[in-house]
């Protein structure tokens, strides 16, 4: 199924089965998030049934946690995804073409593009009812997948912030855009929205898991998030232990945007949601906090800068960018948060909470680390 858009879907206690054949119908993305044992397979597995029952679709679900064994080796993977999806199509859908022909496309065409040659003849073979594919644990194959690109292409790179190239060569391009990560129009960005989640999320789950602080204390007795708590917490938790963590990295200097990513991914594990733009070639990263308050979701920006000129130009620059992602996305509350990576200063000179308006009149809250 092409598709040209995405979109993501609440936790399981907000589905709407309806809802979600609508996307199918428009052809978009769409990813179903949940906590672990909360029946996100039982929901996949009910609306593969629903599409097929209808008649309006060949829906096929295919779980490919089994393509993980393989790490690095990308031929394995792709043969793994491949047959298990051939053996899924058969069952389901009583249908041999997959079974009778991937092995050859694999061997014809090599791992990198085998497995979009192989859903284009599927889909040009029955072209109707359309195919859709519900596919069950992604994020760890992508995870797999992406850490393996960025180890192999990193000696190629100057990578920025986000954890993506300032100045590439052109090899370098040339294999990510092949793999499909990263969109051949220009300027260079993320092929999928799907990717600008894995990416970091995979780049700082050890982070993730060594973190002891529990969650409920940046939550408020009425369900509120309490952003400012939040990174108070945070700048805390930089200033005693950036220097250990940051070090960790194979990407230092995405290091601390990467950092602060791991700390507000557990806003993810509480029901609310990250969605992350990349502003690739201008040292910064938007993050878009999204958190279910009652019958309404409350949207706050977080941006992030490294200090590359001097302070109070990046703050007038940041504010104003800022700014302009809160009005963009409707956001009631921005953050721009700050780091200086500078030697030899005292952090108690680059540790600071402030709040500007922007000439929009906007109040943006100011963290410096």
């Amino acid at each position: 199924m092409v598709a040209d858009d995405h979109y993501c879907i609440p936790p399981l206690d907000r589905l709407n089965l309806s809802a979600v054949r609508r996307f199918v119908r428009e052809k978009r993305y769409f990813v179903l998030h949940a906590p672990r044992q909360t029946g996100k397979t039982s929901v996949l597995l009910t609306l593969r049934d629903l599409l097929n029952a209808e008649g309006d679709y060949r829906c096929v679900y295919v779980n490919v946690e089994g393509g993980q064994a393989g790490r690095e080796d990308a031929q394995q993977v792709v043969r793994t995804l491949l047959g298990t999806l051939a053996l899924r199509a058969s069952a389901t859908l009583d249908d041999e073409f997959l079974l009778e022909v991937w092995s050859g496309i694999l061997a014809e065409f090599g791992p990198h593009t085998a497995l979009q040659v192989a859903l284009t003849r599927w889909a040009e073979a029955n072209p109707k009812p359309p195919l859709v594919l519900l596919i069950d644990e992604i994020d760890a194959l992508l995870g797999d997948a992406l850490l393996s690109v960025l180890r192999q292409l990193r000696t190629g790179y100057d990578l920025r912030p986000a954890g993506f190239p300032q100045s590439v060569v052109l090899c370098g391009v040339r294999d990510v855009r092949d793999l499909g990560l990263v969109a051949q129009s220009r300027p260079l960005r993320l092929a999928n929205p799907i990717y600008a989640e894995v990416v970091p999320r995979e780049l700082t789950w050890v982070v993730q898991e060594e973190f002891e602080q529990e969650t409920a204390w940046y939550v408020d007795d009425e369900g509120h998030l309490e952003v400012d708590k939040l990174l108070t917490a945070f700048q805390a938790f930089f200033r005693v232990h950036s220097e250990h963590w940051v070090e960790r990295f194979a990407y230092k200097e995405a290091g601390p945007q990467l950092l602060l990513q791991a700390f507000l991914q557990r806003i993810v594990n509480r029901g609310g949601r990250i969605e992350r733009e990349y502003g690739l070639g201008r040292m910064r990263t938007d993050l878009l906090i999204l958190w279910p308050q009652g019958e309404q979701t409350r949207k706050v920006v977080v941006e992030c800068k490294m200090l590359h000129k001097s302070l109070e130009q990046t703050l007038a620059e940041g504010v104003e960018q800022t700014a302009e992602y809160m009005d963009r996305c409707g956001a009631t509350a921005g953050h721009l948060v700050v780091f200086d990576r500078g030697k030899g200063r005292r952090w108690a000179d680059k540790v600071f909470h402030d709040r500007r308006v922007a000439d929009s009149g906007m109040e943006i809250d100011v963290w410096g680390m």
